[in-house]
């Protein structure tokens, strides 16, 4: 008699991503995606200890546990290809994750995600996809802190969020073309610079806005849009003329 032989579906667990996870000699921290989906999280845990932890499949260094490194300087990722999620810090924890050097993130083409909570540094960037791609990418900075803060999606109508967060010295947003969504909610920056590039683009304001240098604002080609009606911003008139391509409401 011949029996039945059925699949199991846990080898769907294989579509999943691998994340390398490496220290170098000088104590900068490596995360290196592959082409598949790649979610997982980074928090701090200790002076200098660092927990990655796999999502939703995602192993690391080949196994489905987390890893735990001691970082003394800079924080390296690159996701590549595949519809990646990058959480680095927590709400939930009571002390902030530090960034002992750079923060650079990489996502490469696909649907990606970006999150920033309660994070502190230095200076920071933050790149999702390329010009060339036409997809909806990600970024979340919450109840974060940095020195400067570079962050650039790409083709495709991104959104971008900045909620309680503040930039002493640059924030440099570049969105790229497609039809993006940017909100700024309580931001605290010394110069703000903003090309959110060919499309039908909105800038939205709320809470308080404070900038102490340079406002620069581009709303690029399109029908573009700053909302500013539930801000508290200082010299409004003045920033006005700084927005370039856009029109603005305000209460």
């Amino acid at each position: 008699m011949r029996r039945l032989r059925f699949e199991s579906l846990e080898n769907r667990d294989l579509m999943a991503g691998n994340v390398t996870v490496s220290r170098t000699e000088i104590g900068d921290l490596l995360i290196a995606g592959d082409s598949a989906a790649n979610v997982f999280a980074l928090v701090q845990t200790g002076a200098t200890m660092y927990q990655i932890t796999g999502d939703q499949g995602t192993s690391i260094n080949g196994r489905s546990v987390q890893q735990v490194v001691n970082v003394t300087g800079s924080i390296l990722i690159n996701t590549g290809a595949g519809d990646d999620q990058v959480t680095i810090g927590s709400m939930t924890s009571a002390l902030p994750t530090r960034i002992h050097g750079e923060l650079n993130v990489k996502t490469g083409a696909g649907v990606d995600r970006v999150q920033l909570f309660n994070v502190t540094g230095g200076i920071a960037t933050i790149q999702t996809g390329s010009n060339a791609e036409d997809e909806v990418d990600r970024v979340n900075v919450r109840s974060s802190a940095f020195v400067n803060l570079s962050l650039a999606t790409g083709g495709g109508n991104d959104v971008i969020e900045s909620v309680n967060s503040q930039f002493t010295s640059n924030l440099a947003v570049d969105a790229g073309s497609g039809n993006d969504l940017a909100t700024f909610t309580n931001l605290n920056v010394r110069h703000f610079n903003a090309n959110l590039g060919t499309g039908n683009d909105k800038l939205i304001l709320t809470g308080k806005f404070k900038a102490s240098g340079r406002v620069n604002v581009d709303g690029g080609v399109g029908d573009d849009l700053v909302n500013a009606i539930d801000a508290t911003v200082t010299d409004l008139d003045v920033l006005s003329g700084q927005f370039s391509s856009f029109e603005i409401k305000r209460k």
